[in-house]
């Protein structure tokens, strides 16, 4: 899964900076909707974020995630965010398959 993402100024956490909250969205989102090209539906189990470099607002991100491996309906997938081919952010995540 591949996304791109330009942080606004209503993405602040301090001044000129993109929220680390709206970090870890964008990273969990990417992997949810990686597990939905491989048609599987999970909720995040568990979640594990580094933080790397500041994130500025008005930034070009690229946002990727990629299945990892699966094993009795227990997905374990990575992401990073990345801006000027520098990775700035990325997670690990194990998510676990659900009907809803």
């Amino acid at each position: 899964m591949v996304g791109h993402f330009e942080v606004g100024l209503n993405h602040q956490g301090y001044n000129g900076l993109l929220h680390g909250g709206l970090i870890c969205t964008l990273l969990d989102a990417s992997m949810t909707h990686c597990l939905f090209r491989h048609k599987v539906t999970a909720l995040t189990a568990e979640l594990s974020t580094r933080f790397i470099k500041p994130i500025k607002v008005g930034q070009q991100l690229l946002i990727t995630a990629r299945l990892l491996s699966h094993r009795r309906g227990i997905y374990k997938l990575e992401a990073h965010i990345t801006h000027d081919l520098e990775v700035v952010a990325r997670a690990e995540a194990k998510f676990v398959a659900s009907e809803f």
